[in-house]
Formats: C-alpha cells, structure tokens, sequence
C-alpha cells in the first residue's frame, strides 16, 4: 500500500462469481459458485427438470452435423456451453470433460447437441451445492497429480482424450481435459503423452508455489499404464516407440529430479473421469475423490 494506490477489504469472500468460506477450527476452505449456478438453471428453464446422475450419458458419443444450425439453435448452444464453461473453470471439475467434448461443436451444433448440454445442466441441478473444500489439518494432503487418457478414438478425427487433475489439500486446484493433438497408434503412446502434458503444467504450479515460499523437492504424479510409466523411466529407443515426437521425451529430464511416477489403477485413478462418460457408479467414486462435498446450507 505504500508503493500502489488500493484499498484492504481484509479477506475475501466473494471472487469473480466464487464464494468463499472459512473455518478456522477446522482449517477447511472452500468455494463454490452456488449463487451463479442457480442463475444458469433458472436461464434456461431447467430448475424443474429431472436431475441427472452424470453429466452426460454412458456411452454417448457426439458426432459433426452435417446440416447447418438455425441461428436460434446456435445462440442458444453456444449460450449454455458458455455458462456451463465458465462453471466447469471455476469450481466443477466433475463436468470437464462433458462441457469440452460438447464445445467442439459450437461452430454447428445440431439438436442432439443441445439437448446433451441441457443434460449438464440436469445433472447440476440435483448437484447445485456441490462445493470444493480444503481441508489443512492431515499431513497426508500434499501435492498429487493424476493423468489418463482415453484410447477409444473419437469416431470424427481419431485423436484421443487426455486427462490431468491436480490436488492439493485433499481437493482439486488444477484440472484438463482436452483432445491430443496427434493420432496415437497406441494406448502406451496415448499416455505417454498424457505423462508429458501433466508434467509441463507440474512444472508450472511447483515453480509458482516455490515463488510463494513453499519448496516442493519431488511431486507425485499418478498414471494407470505401467508402458507408459516404464517408457518415460527408461530413455530406451524400440521400434514402437521411436515415432514418438522428440517434445514428448522431455519428460525423461524430469523424472526423480522433481517428478516422481507411481502405478495408479484404472479402477481408483480419478483422473478416468476426464477423459470419458463414466457408469454412475463409477462415476461417483471418482467425483467423491475430487474434493467436492454437498453443502447442507
């Protein structure tokens, strides 16, 4: 304040639409964006509409739309996923992966599309006091990263789906699902290039929080295929593996030096729910590990 002209309000409790809340005895935080989200449901007329287990159907794939969208269908499209990003940025890492694949489409939907991103808002209808919270009082909440990829292709362009999500304090703090930009021949690629995005945005949070005062030697870094995790472990070169893109193998330069791999199971690696449509059940288990806990009030 003596060098910048500002103002201290004390602490916050209400940024950029996220509300925040303390207890102190229990050394919790957490945040959730409830208010904006009510708005979004009553916007579109969705507040009397039957909430959904998940955010999308098992098994849906969306596909191109070989007509062109009326300009009604694509205000309205673009108009829902837009909110719905702006929630899934936020707070609700439980819909990533719904709300990108769905953005894909937003050049032209078709009504398919529409009515599986009002699906979304189903679900966050039955789930609108989902908060994320974080809780400092158990040593065992340190930095963790889990990485997967999908390797059933996308019917359209045949790239797959990778996902990273990022935890600390017992909740997520960063969290990506997006489309490789190459075709992988294999799931082995498939998540050797999921291990080396995961590893650059590592890189980042670690230097961020190191210039905050908090030095991280090593962080975990979770994947649930042992090629993978053995390829990025051994700088060995085999005949199906040497195609590889060189940028991906940077990721050897960092292992034990400040990124240490571990074996995650397919069945308990959250990460799963960012790269496909998930069974409820399972889908569930995955969204309890996130952090996320229904707020009574």
């Amino acid at each position: 304040m003596a060098i910048w002209e500002m103002r201290d309000l004390w602490e916050a409790d209400e940024f950029l639409g996220m509300t925040i809340q303390r207890n102190r005895p229990l050394r919790q935080i957490s945040i959730d964006q409830t208010a904006y989200l009510n708005k979004v449901i009553n916007r579109f007329n969705m507040q009397n509409a039957k909430p959904a287990s998940t955010p999308l159907p098992m098994g849906y794939t969306p596909h191109i739309s070989l007509e062109k969208a009326s300009p009604e269908l694509l205000h309205r499209y673009q108009s829902v996923i837009g909110s719905l990003m702006y929630l899934m940025l936020g707070t609700r890492p439980d819909i990533n992966y719904a709300v990108i694949k769905l953005s894909m489409y937003m050049a032209n939907p078709n009504q398919s599309h529409l009515d599986k991103a009002l699906y979304i808002l189903r679900y966050l209808n039955g789930t609108s006091k989902y908060h994320l919270q974080y809780d400092g009082t158990t040593e065992n909440n340190g930095l963790i990263t889990f990485c997967d990829s999908d390797y059933g292709s996308d019917p359209d362009t045949r790239k797959l789906q990778s996902g990273m999500l990022v935890k600390l304090a017992g909740a997520a703090i960063c969290w990506k699902s997006r489309k490789q930009d190459t075709v992988a021949l294999s799931s082995t690629e498939a998540e050797y290039v999921s291990l080396s995005d995961s590893i650059r945005q590592l890189i980042w949070i670690r230097s961020l929080l190191g210039e905050i005062g908090f030095e991280i030697p090593t962080v975990p870094l979770c994947g649930d295929n042992q090629g993978s995790l053995f390829m990025a472990q051994n700088p060995i070169t085999e005949s199906r593996s040497k195609h590889i893109d060189i940028k991906f193998h940077f990721i050897r330069q960092k292992i034990q030096k400040i990124i240490q791999l571990y074996y995650e199971p397919t069945e308990t690696n959250v990460a799963d729910m960012l790269t496909k449509n998930l069974s409820p059940d399972k889908y569930r288990n995955c969204r309890d590990k996130l952090g996320l806990h229904f707020a009574e009030k």
